[in-house]
């Protein structure tokens, strides 16, 4: 059986085994990192879509394999330099 490098678990979307996009309350925080050819085509498809139903928070930076918590948690550090 052939591994999907692409899927979505409710609020969560990976590339592979990396978490590239997800929910913080009415946030969607999309990881905006560099990987491969292949993550950045799903990182805009992605954006594309979210982009017309809401705000997009982007982190970066993101290691491979991160969960959806990392990336809520780049996004409130990232918030909190910015005060």
């Amino acid at each position: 059986m052939a591994k999907s490098n692409y899927c979505e678990h409710g609020d969560d979307v990976y590339s592979y085994d990396t978490c590239i996009r997800t929910r913080d309350g009415d946030r969607i925080i999309q990881n905006v990192t560099k990987y491969s050819t292949t993550t950045s085509k799903h990182q805009t498809q992605t954006f594309q879509y979210d982009s017309q139903l809401a705000q997009v928070e982007a982190v970066t930076n993101i290691p491979r394999g991160a969960s959806p918590e990392v990336l809520r948690q780049a996004a409130r550090d990232r918030l909190t330099l910015q005060k």
